[in-house]
């Protein structure tokens, strides 16, 4: 509706949707192109020149995309997209407080475009301005319900914050609009297991690790639940999953030092709890004071000695 409403003529407009074709195919050089020509015959179209300008963006061409975006302003202040589109620049500089005023200004002139709220809100959320990241996505989300990514990003706000009720809420969302969202998987799950629902979370984690098999962090958290559950023997598994890959990973030696410990088997319990202690868990120095007195104490008294010997 926008682009038969703006352009006039029939050939701009075709000229229009060739050059947003050859722009989402990455033909970035064939769009600008297409642009050119279109502007010779309409040189005061608005979108023309924005969308001439995206895609010098793309081109590194910082200089050329401003100067489009500044025509198309001066043309028609009222046009919302090239201040959308030069916040998304200052966006990918870092300069996220000045994105936030090109965003404003895109906002006041079309306050109901799910997109604008979306990127104003991660440039509050990268300046840590949680609570107003918040409220742009909520109207993100209230503008367009199906925004799977705004659903996400407040998920991790919200799980941030430790307010697991709401993130497992954002990210059932995201699931049903992506169920091969691994790391949604994983956030509600880790969710789950922070309000003590161990048996969710490790059907969360599982759906996790079908999509993503050496999703390593998964293997850990999954290895809490199953301890914590009195499955020892699968938590073991879980963690001997981590540590083949990351052998110094303390919480991972940790748990499975508890579970052998639960097991009976107290000798290789104390040996991966002693070596948790000794990477820096500071948990890890209290279980091998209370689960291996006979065994562990051997060990840090002759550490004590060597570093005494040095000296």
């Amino acid at each position: 509706m926008l682009i038969s409403a703006s352009v006039k003529g029939q050939g701009v407009s075709s000229a229009l949707m060739q050059g947003l074709k050859k722009h989402h195919n990455r033909d970035y050089i064939g769009a600008i192109n297409t642009y050119n020509s279109a502007l010779r015959t309409s040189p005061t179209n608005v979108i023309l020149y924005t969308e001439r300008g995206a895609s010098k963006l793309k081109l590194g061409d910082t200089k050329g995309a401003l100067k489009d975006f500044d025509k198309a302003i001066q043309i028609d202040s009222t046009y919302s997209s090239p201040y959308f589109k030069r916040g998304n620049y200052w966006y990918t500089e870092r300069e996220y407080a000045k994105a936030i005023d090109e965003y404003n200004l895109a906002i006041s002139l079309k306050s109901n475009d799910s997109k604008i709220y979306f990127n104003r809100a991660n440039c509050y959320y990268l300046l840590h301005d949680f609570e107003k990241s918040l409220e742009d996505l909520n109207s993100a989300i209230s503008i367009d319900p199906q925004h799977s990514y705004a659903y996400k990003n407040r998920a991790m706000i919200h799980y941030k914050q430790g307010d697991y009720t709401n993130a497992i809420y954002d990210y059932d969302n995201v699931i049903k609009r992506n169920p091969n969202d691994a790391a949604a998987w994983y956030r509600r799950g880790h969710s789950k297991q922070q309000l003590g629902k161990f048996a969710e979370a490790i059907k969360d984690y599982n759906n996790a690790l079908l999509i993503r098999r050496s999703y390593s962090s998964v293997y850990k958290k999954r290895a809490i639940c199953r301890y914590e559950l009195g499955f020892f023997k699968a938590a073991i598994a879980d963690c001997n999953a981590v540590l083949r890959s990351k052998p110094k990973n303390k919480l991972a030696l940790y748990y499975r030092g508890l579970a052998k410990s639960k097991l009976g088997k107290i000798a290789s319990a104390c040996t991966d709890l002693n070596k948790s202690a000794s990477l820096g868990y500071a948990i890890a120095v209290k279980a091998v004071q209370s689960n291996c007195k006979t065994a562990a104490a051997p060990a840090i008294l002759k550490k004590k000695i060597v570093v005494k010997r040095r000296k």
